[in-house]
């Protein structure tokens, strides 16, 4: 079973950060906003202010987390290409200007782990 985690782009201060908790509810979640020696400092904000992006339950080449919203490359030689992570009801998939790739064509969800490498997110300039 895949870990369910998210992360949030938080507009206002335009960076990311984990999500703690999520109450769809109240409209509201919990980031984590800085980590220090003595703790964890943490904030409530509403999720019309954040755009979440969910965890695909892999990892990249060096073991990093991939996200929805990550620009991925997969380079085997052949067959390379970059795109941005999007999500669909059939599942994850690379999607770029000419194409939409599906994850699983370079993944191994056993292992958790994916054939590429993620070099930044939608986000970035």
């Amino acid at each position: 079973m895949r870990d369910l985690k998210f992360r949030a782009y938080w507009n206002d201060r335009k960076e990311i950060f984990p999500v703690l908790f999520i109450n769809f509810d109240k409209s509201i979640l919990t980031l984590c906003i800085e980590k220090t020696v003595h703790g964890e400092w943490y904030r409530n904000e509403s999720l019309d202010r954040v755009q979440l992006m969910q965890y695909t339950g892999l990892n990249d080449n060096k073991g990093i987390e991939i996200y929805e919203g990550d620009v991925v490359e997969h380079n085997d030689g052949e067959f390379s290409f970059r795109g941005i992570v999007v999500h669909s009801p059939f599942g994850w998939y690379v999607k770029n200007k000419n194409d939409c790739i599906a994850m699983e064509h370079f993944s191994d969800e056993i292992n958790k782990e994916s054939d590429c490498l993620v070099i930044g997110n939608k986000f970035e300039a």
